[in-house]
């Protein structure tokens, strides 16, 4: 920790994508506790609203809330508009910010797959886009984290379309990496499995035995990307898990996603 205060100062500037609630807004709380300052984007005020009241009462610090749908490219283009004339410099982008639909892809809607879409690509690809320039403009150490997904490594099947987006995710973030490697900015793509939060029960996905609590990835998010690691699978299962995504062959573990 001395070495990560040494490159970049306490009271540095945090984005959380997706910070009113879950896995966002646990590694939102915790930047704060090391005496980072916080601003959070969401689309729900109410949420954004209950998380503010909260980091006044039990931290005693100020939070900037940001409320867009990132759903709407031009709500999209409107914060990055408001956060080019906020004279702030962020040093640390956390993109949380996810949706998706566990279900047969035969069945889902067309409205559905357009939101999951819009946010998990379009939107990302837009706002990774604007930082990217943004810190290499003011050209302080920082940090770009991607949330994406093991689903992204194989998806499954019925959550194809999340698991797809999840898969550019990776992609692009991976390769992004490669690019700023010799610039002020250190990317990491963290790939959690289930995580027990809003986004898993509002899912539908019955799949929820092995899913690990949000402060816990958050500190295992926040301890491995402040130490410039680029690949963060938390937990020893998912780590297991990744690997066997890795090597066994697709029909098998197609299979297994059928099966069990």
């Amino acid at each position: 920790m001395d070495l990560v205060k040494k490159k970049m100062k306490i009271n540095s500037n945090v984005l959380v994508v997706g910070g009113s609630s879950g896995l966002g807004l646990s590694i939102a709380k915790k930047l704060c506790l090391r005496g980072y300052n916080i601003s959070i984007l969401g689309s729900d005020i109410k949420k954004l609203d209950k998380a503010k009241r909260f980091f006044l009462k039990k931290y005693k610090s100020k939070i900037n809330i940001f409320n867009y749908d990132l759903t709407v490219q031009k709500q999209t283009q409107r914060f990055l508009n408001k956060i080019s004339k906020n004279n702030l410099n962020y040093q640390i982008l956390i993109y949380s910010a996810r949706i998706g639909y566990y279900e047969d892809f035969s069945k889902s809607s067309s409205a559905n797959n357009e939101k999951v879409i819009k946010l998990n690509v379009f939107a990302f690809t837009n706002i990774m886009g604007f930082f990217v320039k943004h810190m290499l403009k003011h050209k302080k150490k920082s940090y770009i984290v991607s949330i994406g997904s093991l689903a992204g490594f194989v998806p499954d099947p019925n959550f194809l379309l999340y698991g797809s987006t999840k898969k550019f995710i990776e992609v692009f973030t991976t390769s992004l990496a490669e690019n700023l490697k010799k610039t002020n900015i250190s990317l990491s793509l963290v790939t959690p499995g289930s995580i027990n939060t809003s986004f898993l029960r509002n899912s539908k996905n019955p799949k929820k035995s092995a899913s690990m609590q949000p402060d816990r990835v958050a500190e295992i998010v926040i301890n491995k990307f402040l130490r410039g690691q680029k690949l963060i699978i938390p937990g020893l299962i998912n780590t297991l898990r990744y690997y066997a995504f890795k090597f066994l062959p697709k029909i098998i573990i197609f299979y297994l996603f059928k099966n069990l």
